[in-house]
């Protein structure tokens, strides 16, 4: 495998490093994904995911959410949750995960490949737990996507973690060690526990 260093070519950008490599195209190919995650998310949310809360899990006569989300989730800001130790408890996890996925990312920079299969199955578990979080977070804002939609950590959840999913899935689907996972350090700093 040619590494990028290894080419000597001063003229050449970084990312121009022949089919193993990074390339430009691969990176743009992520983005593409993470903005289909994102508008795919928007279209659910609309048409699936709101509707259904509201017609399942809303007290028609209050607007209110059922009790199990007060208790455990919490409802917007000026609603915590009554029992707050399980969302302080999927923040931590939130954290601990995103700690992982960027070693992840530095041990694949490193070594400029993909990661092991043992490596992708810890990855694969970190995203899962991420994404928990993510519906947590989804569920304390009561599916209103301007509030989630917004979030910073919604916008780096959808450029980390289908890249993190689909990074060996080959070139057609930007596939490559080369990912964005090393923005989970904000997530990491926005932690409120």
């Amino acid at each position: 495998m040619v590494k990028c260093d290894e080419l000597g070519d001063d003229d050449l950008p970084v990312m121009s490093c022949g089919e193993n490599g990074p390339t430009w195209p691969l990176l743009s190919r992520q983005l593409l994904v993470a903005a289909g995650v994102w508008v795919a998310l928007a279209l659910g949310n609309a048409t699936l995911f709101q509707p259904t809360w509201r017609r399942c899990c809303v007290i028609p006569t209050s607007g209110a959410p059922p009790l199990w989300v007060l208790k455990w989730v919490g409802y917007g800001a000026d609603r915590p949750a009554f029992n707050p130790r399980p969302e302080a408890s999927l923040c931590c996890v939130q954290l601990l995960c995103s700690g992982v996925l960027v070693v992840t990312w530095i041990n694949k920079a490193y070594l400029q490949q993909p990661a092991t299969d043992g490596l992708f199955c810890v990855e694969l578990g970190a995203v899962l737990l991420c994404l928990a979080h993510a519906a947590s977070r989804l569920v304390q804002v009561g599916f209103a996507w301007d509030a989630f939609g917004a979030q910073l950590a919604t916008a780096i959840d959808c450029l980390t973690l289908p890249a993190l999913v689909l990074q060996r899935s080959g070139p057609v689907w930007g596939g490559s060690w080369l990912t964005l996972g090393y923005l989970r350090v904000f997530n990491m700093l926005m932690v409120e526990v």
